[in-house]
């Protein structure tokens, strides 16, 4: 189905809550002490019926994968949480998650200018109900009055009124935490303007002119001095098209494990 052609300012579409959730260690740990996880040994980590609290944290080994492990590890330390680190590629990773044999990953995401296509990735339409066919929404997170809104924003025409739409969605999953994202940034790009002219930044101004995942920034490219076909910038898309699925910022998604029967389940 295709989206709307419609590409406004950048921060419309950039979440106008600027605040963050405060780390509360003592919170934590009293949440924990509430649910029954003590550390009855005094080793460090909390322990219930005998069942030490460790999890199972899955990191990629591709993009900006490894660089936060310490932190995050170091974090659940903090609270009495022990964590089993594994370091693998996309592939291997894709697989864990639609299998649901993680209770932690991390991730990244590369959006389009428009947003219509990240946001349509955490509909239910998108969560995996086949192990074998892991859909988008990876953290399996699903709220109806986002899917609805969702639909809203997907065809409305008015620049204004879709993104009062969006920022309800953008609320809703930062009230929700499906993903606790770590950080994002801008990628450091050198371009051959000595060769090609008519660099396109997506969005406009701010963005980038290569790698945006919105193929306009290509096909408008022309060899320096204009005169050349169309070839030239069609196999330039075709080159990098690929690259520019490399993933871009981090996000970090904690779940309950998903057991043989329920008793096991946690």
């Amino acid at each position: 189905r295709p989206t709307c052609n419609i590409v406004p300012a950048p921060e419309m579409f950039a979440s106008d809550n600027t605040g963050c959730i405060a780390q509360d260690v003592e919170g934590a740990k009293a949440l924990l002490d509430e649910a029954g996880w003590t550390d009855s040994d005094g080793d460090g980590v909390r322990d219930k019926d005998g069942k030490e609290l460790k999890l199972r944290f899955f990191d990629r080994s591709e993009g900006d994968g490894g660089k936060n492990t310490d932190f995050l590890t170091g974090w659940l330390k903090d609270v009495g949480i022990a964590t089993e680190v594994t370091t693998m590629d996309d592939d291997a990773l894709a697989a864990v998650i639609g299998q649901n044999e993680f209770d932690i990953f991390t991730w990244g995401w590369v959006p389009f200018v428009d947003p219509d296509a990240e946001l349509s990735y955490f509909t239910k339409s998108q969560a995996t109900s086949d192990p074998e066919v892991v859909g988008y929404n990876d953290a399996n997170w699903c709220s109806d009055e986002y899917d609805k809104l969702y639909e809203q924003q997907h065809v409305e025409l008015d620049a204004a009124k879709r993104h009062d739409i969006v920022q309800k969605m953008l609320e809703i999953m930062y009230d929700d935490a499906p993903y606790a994202v770590l950080y994002k940034y801008d990628n450091l790009q050198a371009i051959r303007s000595d060769r090609w002219e008519n660099f396109v930044r997506q969005p406009d101004k701010t963005g980038p002119v290569l790698f945006t995942n919105t193929s306009p920034a290509y096909l408008e490219l022309v060899p320096k001095g204009g005169g050349g076909s169309s070839g030239g910038s069609a196999g330039l898309f075709a080159g990098i098209g690929v690259a520019a699925v490399a993933m871009a910022g981090g996000g970090l998604w904690f779940r309950h494990r998903r057991q043989e029967s329920i008793d096991e389940r946690e």
